[in-house]
């Protein structure tokens, strides 16, 4: 049997655990992007019903143009919130056998190949990162549009209803 001094083992259980741990974390954001999408899409549905409801009562409002505009920009915050949910190049846990093979190849040993893996899914997890980043930045400009056709919308008619 062959004698592993005590730091390679330590440092061989540290980069399992780092492993490990990166995995974790990929799945994790994957929850989070799953779940982040369920709610883009309510947000979305939302404004399509805010828009419609507008464009078809907008007979009833005293500015009608105003009042199509802003069914537009909750329209255009919609389309704003689904396209956060567009499908996205995500990283998710585990490796591909071709992963490997360079490690067998190179005949790294067991503690280098694992402690790569677990470098490799850091990139992976920054690219997520970014890519959430990406979806929540349209979400947050759906939730600009959508606020500013509302405060269009409100005070066009508190100006209506002062000038009467």
């Amino acid at each position: 049997m062959k004698f592993i001094p005590y730091n390679y083992s330590r440092e061989l259980d540290i980069a399992k655990e780092a492993l490990r741990q990166t995995e974790i974390r990929l799945e994790d954001m994957n929850g989070i992007a799953s779940s982040a999408d369920r709610r883009a899409m309510a947000l979305a549905s939302f404004y399509a019903a805010l828009a419609t409801f507008l464009a078809t009562f907008a007979a009833n409002f005293a500015i009608i143009w105003v009042v199509y505009a802003c069914s537009v920009g909750f329209a255009v915050s919609a389309a704003l919130a689904i396209k956060s949910c567009m499908p996205r190049n995500f990283h998710v846990r585990g490796h591909y056998w071709h992963e490997w093979v360079g490690h067998i190849s190179d005949c790294e040993s067991y503690f280098d190949a694992i402690k790569s893996q677990a470098k490799e899914n850091d990139d992976r997890i920054d690219k997520n990162d970014a890519t959430l980043k990406s979806s929540g930045e349209n979400v947050i400009l759906s939730y600009k549009c959508a606020g500013l056709s509302f405060l269009v919308l409100i005070i066009s008619q508190i100006l209506v209803a002062t000038s009467n």
